[in-house]
């Protein structure tokens, strides 16, 4: 309670136009209402965006915010928990609830991505029963099952259902761990889908920077290498094996010598980058600046895709 008061006597400083110390924990109690959320939620619904809240609490760290910077964060915190269930229905009388727009695209991926989530949790329960069954049996034979019966250890119902879900075990696990991995994607597919619209339309496009980063350098690295599988350092002649090598070998063609950066690069300086080499640039048919490594890759497709219906030819990078 006290964090509370405190924080709405520094929020109250800021709303004056002034600066305040705020921790994320106290910034999410002063524009999330749980008790809103518990009345007009669904018990599912409730249970996502409790959970998100529970983990911005643990941030106790109080930053200094001005007006700008805590409208930002709270938009920002506003785009992660309507991902989880549509954020007007528990933000009390917080201003920016007001102004915040939604349309049945942005409903849809909602329930489509939490959907593949439910299926990727159900099966991957399923997965681990299986595991642990097959685990427990793997060096238990036939022969093991048989002297079992014999001994009056196990009936014989008992012997052909363990050896029913033994021949059972090796395809399930397959099929399983597949709808797991499927789930996840289709999950994350239409997160992202999800971000990308509901940032735009609440203007916040600098925000798909922090989203997309949320996947990783190994993803980066991963869809570098698909989108670009026979791309070459012209004067070391090697494959690149990722975003970091692609980035040295188009900058050894443009100086027309040997660059290479020894020291591994973070995905934020990755992002910066992509943003001083191709800032200039728009995604094609979006207008978006190219502010991050994802942006290129989807205008180096939306490119490749127009260069496809037109017949031309592909671009350097290809």
């Amino acid at each position: 309670m006290f964090d509370s008061i405190t924080g709405m006597r520094e929020y109250e400083k800021i709303r004056k136009g002034g600066v305040g110390k705020l921790s994320v924990s106290q910034l999410v109690m002063l524009s999330v209402n749980m008790m809103d959320a518990n009345k007009n939620l669904t018990p599912a619904e409730f249970e996502r965006v409790y959970a998100l809240y529970k983990e911005y609490q643990k941030d106790k760290v109080k930053r200094e915010y001005d007006a700008e910077s805590v409208s930002k964060e709270t938009l920002e915190m506003f785009l992660h928990f309507d991902f989880e269930a549509d954020i007007r229905q528990y933000s009390g009388d917080n201003p920016f609830a007001h102004m915040w727009r939604t349309n049945d695209n942005l409903v849809k991926l909602r329930e489509q991505a939490h959907a593949a989530n439910e299926r990727m949790i159900s099966a991957k329960g399923l997965l681990e029963e299986v595991q642990k069954f097959s685990e427990r049996f793997k060096n238990i034979s036939v022969e093991d099952i048989i002297a079992g019966v014999k001994a009056g250890k196990i009936s014989q119902q008992q012997a052909e259902e363990i050896m029913r879900l033994k021949d059972a075990a090796g395809p399930i696990i397959a099929d399983e761990t597949q709808k797991v991995e499927q789930g996840k994607r289709e999950y994350e597919e239409c997160r992202i889908a999800f971000m990308k619209e509901n940032s735009l339309l609440n203007g916040m496009p600098e925000m798909m920077k922090t989203v997309y980063r949320e996947r990783g350098l190994e993803y980066y690295d991963k869809a570098f290498l698909e989108m670009f599988p026979n791309f070459k350092n012209p004067y070391t002649n090697e494959v690149i094996r990722g975003v970091q090598d692609y980035l040295d070998a188009v900058d050894s063609r443009d100086a027309k010598r040997a660059i290479k950066t020894e020291r591994k690069l973070t995905l934020e300086e990755i992002d910066e980058i992509f943003e001083r080499k191709y800032g200039d640039r728009g995604v094609p048919f979006i207008g978006r600046r190219i502010v991050c490594a994802e942006d290129y890759l989807e205008a180096i497709t939306k490119m490749r895709i127009a260069r496809e219906i037109q017949g031309g030819t592909k671009s350097p990078e290809s």
